[in-house]
């Protein structure tokens, strides 16, 4: 269900997209076993302007990496989902894929 829409009708909802791809590298220093767990899952709240306003971990992995995805995707900036044409808050599901470029 999508907020501000009668029933469930998604006919004239279009949903947050990213205007840029947003990567990092890990820290200098960073231990090699911090990347093993290869993927996370953040779902993040879009308001009306394109802003994340709210980050929240899905799948749980290690601290440090939690820590740095999160500030990522805080950064991140979106064209904001549409309903009936015009922008609305929405959340989206970001997957995040970690390599040791050590490797």
């Amino acid at each position: 269900k999508i907020p501000g829409m009668h029933g469930n009708s998604t006919k004239d909802f279009v949903p947050a997209r990213p205007l840029q791809e947003i990567t990092f590298m890990l820290p200098r220093g960073s231990s090699p076993g911090i990347v093993a767990t290869r993927r996370m899952d953040l779902k993040a709240t879009v308001d009306p302007t394109g802003a994340v306003t709210r980050v929240e971990l899905i799948s749980p992995r290690e601290e440090q990496l939690v820590e740095m995805a999160s500030y990522a995707a805080s950064q991140w900036k979106f064209s904001p989902a549409q309903a009936n044409d015009k922008p609305v808050a929405s959340a989206v599901i970001l997957h995040f894929n970690f390599y040791d470029s050590r490797h």
